[in-house]
């Protein structure tokens, strides 16, 4: 038994444990809560997690990956801006202090009023990314959309925890989706993200929702258009890395006196590379073992959908 805990010990001491913190404020140096705040990645730009500061204007992340990154912070009214981080390691402990935020000028000789929906929003009792018309939306599952949400974290077998608390109900369109497990997971991976309007995260539900949902909801709202008469969309996306995916859908829609009808279907191509790779150090015995393998991921979906509703 004390070999057992002290590989343990060894192990969790091995992997370390990073962590970035930091504070917004205006130029008034009031705190600017529920800011967005977005970790990119430095070759492409790609997003790699999104988070909110707090209600005192703070972030506190842990469990980072490793690498380069970007950070993009972001509050209506004010200036976006972008940092660039040291490289994050296993043991990084960044601390960015207090940054301030510049409003944006008004001093501008004709105004043109655009109303845009941010990628995240922080709502009172939830967490909104809105992810119709995003970057996010093209190429990606639904499974690494929700890697990439606020509070979200998936491991490495499809389980989803909400701010550290295991056994978050999943929901579509606001209906309990009773798959579990592999199941679940297998289907949130093969539903692309460009059929999704927006996800609604509630790591704290009110009670006009059933007590099972105790490690938080996560609903998620598929696309439906509400123009009358007949419209629709066509989609594709072609992405290449070591391997390529391709991904095709389509989208219909009518809509009269009060009916609507719709459908929508993708066909799904992903080829991808693992790579796994673990280090253990036993100073005890000073003796370290490495292991890593990679593997070859293919998968090929097709999804059809249907349905029609009625207002009133």
């Amino acid at each position: 038994m004390k070999l057992i805990a002290l590989l343990l010990i060894c192990s969790i001491t091995a992997f370390g444990q990073n962590s970035l913190h930091l504070r917004l404020q205006d130029s008034n140096k009031e705190a600017l809560p529920f800011a967005t705040v977005l970790l990119k990645k430095t070759t492409d730009s790609s997003l790699v997690k999104g988070m909110n500061t707090d209600e005192n204007g703070e972030l506190h992340v842990s469990k980072l990956p490793l690498g380069r990154f970007i950070l993009t912070l972001q509050s209506t009214g004010f200036k976006p801006t972008k940092i660039t981080l040291e490289e994050i390691t296993a043991d990084s402990k960044i601390d960015l202090g207090t940054l301030t935020l510049l409003p944006l000028s008004t001093e501008l000789a004709e105004v043109k009023v655009t109303a845009t929906k941010p990628f995240i929003e922080k709502k009172l009792d939830k967490t909104i990314v809105n992810v119709e018309n995003s970057a996010m939306a093209a190429g990606n599952t639904t499974m690494e959309l929700l890697e990439r949400s606020p509070g979200v974290i998936v491991d490495k077998d499809g389980n989803i925890s909400l701010r550290g608390k295991s056994g978050a109900m999943i929901m579509i369109d606001g209906k309990i989706s009773y798959l579990t497990g592999a199941d679940l997971a297998n289907y949130l991976k093969n539903l692309p993200a460009d059929q999704i309007s927006q996800l609604e995260i509630m790591a704290n539900p009110s009670s006009r929702y059933d007590a099972a949902g105790t490690g938080g909801i996560i609903n998620i709202k598929l696309k439906k258009n509400s123009n009358i008469g007949l419209n629709g969309s066509a989609n594709a996306t072609i992405a290449q890395g070591i391997y390529s995916r391709q991904s095709t859908g389509m989208n219909l829609n009518y809509r009269k006196n009060g009916w609507n009808w719709f459908g929508n279907g993708s066909v799904v191509n992903r080829n991808m590379l693992e790579r796994n790779s673990l280090t253990r150090n036993f100073t005890a015995q000073n003796e370290v073992w490495e292991n890593s393998f990679a593997f070859k991921n293919q998968n090929q979906s097709t999804k059809l959908k249907g349905g029609v509703d009625w207002y009133y």
